[in-house]
């Protein structure tokens, strides 16, 4: 009885020796027999690659990848801005050899029109009188409201200034003559002038641009560059405003060198764009170019489909599907951005497969998957399967 159990424990020793040898001995296999005597393939469950468990939805040999070039495209030019405020001064003849009075029982006055485009652009106005004889007080008028009345002497002359928040588009001036109870004025003036400083200004200006679909489909950002020229010191901001966003605010550097503004393209709209230039200063913008950075190439992009069948199953958590990437070499570091439909996943792996489950991004129907490389590498299958 002994005997037998002295046996029993040989033959169990001998059992967990071979057991131990078998582990020693896949460990140190190489990882292509490993996986075959595991039923594994590139260290995937075999039932996943099989072909026999596992539906192919998708199957494309990509081969070598590299990573997507950015190359300055599309140059549009936009037609040279003059943003500026000058003061102009002009003078204007309203009347020759006028005569106005007041007797005892009859009085004589004059009216003058004149009119400006924009009164509220006038920075100054004056009224310049010529007088040849005169007796009693000169009283001049402007709009309803009494600017002048006073004494003058023969063959003088008066420069009477006149309010600037009296004018109007249309303006009356009315001269007459005052005088002492019962008793007589008169006044006859050679010439009645009217002098007006007015500013001329453009402080806005409004450029359109067009950027068709085709190219927006590629945009990445754009960059505007303008040269700016400068009458004198100028340290007035300039503003510039595209579909209503400002993306440049600064007093620019004058006759110096080329201004660039990057612009993100969510400000940038498919077809019509307005750019608005202002400032308070004297700017003259010239060789103004709007530059399209695009993509040298569309991200590799990829479709499939899944049935309305399949799609309920996996919502419902009874199936899986998975991409699959088989890469030519191990060691060698593969990057890029993956997309499924608009799910961005960053992969980064050294070895010669790589698998993930995308269950949980997937649309019922058609499907859009993308691959943009961050360096270069060979991608001998990318597949989907449906587990």
């Amino acid at each position: 009885m002994l005997k037998k159990r002295g046996q029993a424990g040989n033959i169990a020793t001998l059992i967990s020796l071979i057991a131990l040898f078998m582990i020693i001995y896949i460990l140190l296999l190489p990882q292509e027999a490993r996986d075959e005597l595991l039923n594994r393939e590139d260290g995937i469950p075999q039932h996943m690659t099989d072909g026999i468990s596992s539906q192919i939805l998708f199957s494309k040999e990509i081969g070598e990848v590299s990573p997507l070039k950015q190359s300055r495209g599309t140059i549009h030019t936009i037609s040279g801005v003059n943003l500026f405020s000058n003061v102009e001064s002009e003078i204007i003849t309203l009347a020759n050899n006028i005569l106005v009075n007041k007797g005892i029982i009859s009085e004589n006055s004059q009216k003058l029109v004149f009119y400006l485009e924009y009164p509220e652009d006038v920075e100054k106005s004056e009224l310049y009188l010529i007088i040849d004889n005169a007796v009693g007080n000169l009283v001049v008028s402007l709009n309803g409201y009494e600017i002048f009345n006073k004494a003058v002497k023969s063959n003088s002359q008066e420069l009477l200034e006149m309010p600037v928040g009296y004018l109007r588009e249309t303006n009356t001036i009315e001269l007459s003559s005052a005088a002492p109870f019962l008793r007589s004025s008169m006044h006859e003036l050679k010439s009645v002038r009217l002098r007006k400083q007015v500013e001329i200004k453009n402080k806005q200006s409004t450029r359109i641009l067009s950027i068709p679909a085709s190219e927006i489909k590629d945009l990445e950002k754009a960059i505007l560059s303008f040269s700016v020229y400068c009458s004198r010191n100028e340290d007035q901001l300039l503003n510039l405003k595209l579909n209503g966003k400002l993306v440049y605010s600064d007093v620019p550097f004058c006759n110096l060198q080329r201004t660039e503004i990057e612009i993100d393209s969510s400000f940038i709209n498919s077809g019509v764009n307005e750019l608005i230039l202002e400032s308070e200063g004297d700017y003259t913008l010239e060789q103004v170019e709007w530059e399209s950075l695009l993509r040298g190439e569309r991200a590799s992009e990829y479709a499939f489909t899944i049935s309305d069948d399949d799609y309920n199953d996996v919502r419902r958590g009874l199936k899986d599907v998975f991409v699959v990437f088989d890469f030519a070499l191990s060691d060698e570091r593969k990057i890029m951005e993956f997309y499924v439909n608009d799910k961005k996943f960053d992969i980064d792996t050294s070895e010669n497969s790589y698998f993930m489950t995308i269950s949980d991004y997937l649309e019922k129907g058609g499907n859009l998957i993308r691959l943009r490389p961050k360096n270069s590498f060979e991608i001998i299958e990318m597949r989907v399967e449906l587990e």
